[in-house]
């Protein structure tokens, strides 16, 4: 992580809020200098969490989130809470920031082995298809997926890198301890 200048660690885990799980984000936040922020997903599904945040302590004893996918990308799962297509993402994200009189800081996964096909209008499922040679019939998988969701959010929305997500959420937590270690990192 020093030599890539990494603060961030992601996991997939069986169970996001399991006793393992929970053991595994303290030792590693107490073993890892420097550590900005775990995020972390389930399996399956991906968003199980619903952008659940956990504190742990680096080994400095600083707390740190570890915070899990709120919503995923993820083709024909559309039935799903918080999961579908680029679109049906898009909706959800906009409704849930209209019920909300604070902040959100939210992340979204995207199942990087589905493919979609950018469909315009307001057809949640239209932007599916077929995963048998979607390649060859001009799917898209991967960050390409996740830049249509953001093409759909209002203004108001500001998407974010994920170390920026990481501060702003630990600045709602405890501000006096992110604005000095922000000072001394300049």
């Amino acid at each position: 992580m020093k030599k890539s200048n990494t603060s961030i660690i992601g996991f997939n885990v069986a169970k996001y809020d399991s006793p393992d799980a929970r053991r595994a984000y303290e030792v590693i936040a107490r073993q890892t200098d420097g550590l900005l922020g775990i995020l972390v997903f389930q399996y399956a599904p991906y968003e199980a969490g619903a952008g659940t945040s956990f504190w742990v302590k680096d080994g400095r004893g600083i707390e740190i989130p570890v915070v899990s996918a709120r919503y995923s990308i993820w083709e024909n799962s559309n039935q799903r809470a918080r999961s579908g297509t680029p679109a049906k993402v898009a909706r959800e994200i906009r409704e849930t920031i209209e019920r909300s009189s604070k902040p959100r800081y939210d992340w979204t996964i995207a199942h990087v082995w589905s493919y979609f096909k950018k469909t315009p209008g307001s057809d949640e499922n239209a932007e599916n298809m077929p995963q048998e040679n979607a390649h060859a019939n001009g799917g898209v998988r991967g960050y390409t997926p996740g830049t249509w969701c953001a093409e759909r959010l209002p203004d108001k929305v500001r998407v974010v890198s994920p170390e920026e997500l990481l501060w702003r959420i630990r600045m709602q937590h405890d501000p006096a301890t992110t604005k000095r270690l922000l000072s001394e990192s300049n």
